[in-house]
């Protein structure tokens, strides 16, 4: 949604990207460049946004399954059936326990090991009409206990259950490790039983739920003390372990938060040497001195 920046470089100069068009194809995507760049090649003063219409009418859904592959395989269908939703969020068995034990049993359906919450947006009788065909989709794919809202203020209680998600995994006196990794939707499955797998070997909880419709999973490994020296080795490790299984099977190792210091270590790997190489002269070219930002990114 951004059409037009004004950044200020680390040597004083102050240069545009983009502008008020909708349409732009001059030049290289020096806007993207630095949107992207965590704040070390320049530093944004000014923007020129797209700003869309508010939709005239939400509706949303929320469906329990008794099995989180149903949920998954719930998300292909949704996808490969046309449909569009605003919003496509899954939760997975250990949250949905902490969400009961945090907020009361009557807050899901029962025997909801796995969770879905699609929302749809557009003009009245559209999403009247897409909700009607998604109530049947979910239904085929094994879905009990399902809530519909089709107003904006019965979507916003549904959004309201997915927000205390978060907070009934910090109810449980955990440290909660959130990595927000991306995989291709058709790994969705292999991620959770790629999870399941490292809480059997290790004895760590680990709390799948997220952004299903882009594959953006936030990934939270629980520990119970991490200040003790072991408990934080092992953590640690599973952490290592996840974004090594990420990126073998297609992902990425954040989609959101960004690299910064946290991820510093794995990004190297993550981009390959030549990207790796490419933002290093980036970095050299547009702030010689390191002023902005110094030391993300593992980067000199």
């Amino acid at each position: 949604y951004v059409l037009g920046l004004t950044v200020v470089l680390a040597s004083g100069e102050v240069v545009e990207c983009g502008g008020r068009t909708h349409k732009n194809k001059t030049g290289f995507d020096l806007g993207d460049l630095f949107i992207g760049s965590e704040g070390m090649l320049g530093i944004i003063t000014r923007a020129v946004l797209r700003l869309i219409p508010h939709p005239e009418a939400f509706g949303a859904l929320s469906a329990g399954f008794p099995q989180f592959p149903l949920a998954a395989a719930a998300v292909q269908r949704i996808l490969n059936s046309g449909h569009l939703p605003s919003a496509l969020e899954i939760t997975d068995s250990f949250t949905l326990r902490a969400a009961r034990n945090y907020l009361g049993d009557s807050a899901l359906p029962s025997g909801c090991r796995g969770h879905l919450i699609v929302e749809v947006d557009g003009r009245r009788p559209a999403v009247r009409e897409e909700l009607d065909s998604l109530c049947t989709l979910l239904e085929e794919c094994g879905a009990t206990g399902i809530l519909r809202a089709d107003t904006e203020a019965e979507a916003e209680a549904i959004w309201q259950l997915r927000r205390e998600f978060s907070y009934s995994l910090k109810a449980t006196g955990m440290t909660k490790l959130n990595e927000d990794i991306v995989i291709p939707r058709s790994r969705l499955v292999a991620l959770v039983e790629f999870c399941e797998a490292l809480n059997r070997e290790t004895g760590l909880d680990i709390a799948c739920f997220g952004h299903s419709g882009d594959g953006n999973i936030h990934t939270n490994i629980m520990v119970d003390d991490y200040a003790n020296p072991e408990k934080k080795a092992l953590a640690d490790a599973c952490v290592d372990r996840l974004f090594h299984w990420v990126l073998a099977h297609g992902g990425t190792i954040t989609g959101e938060h960004g690299i910064g210091l946290a991820k510093a270590k794995w990004f190297r790997e993550a981009v390959g040497e030549g990207a790796f190489h490419l933002h290093e002269l980036v970095k050299s070219a547009l702030d010689p001195k390191n002023l902005l930002n110094p030391g993300k990114m593992g980067l000199p």
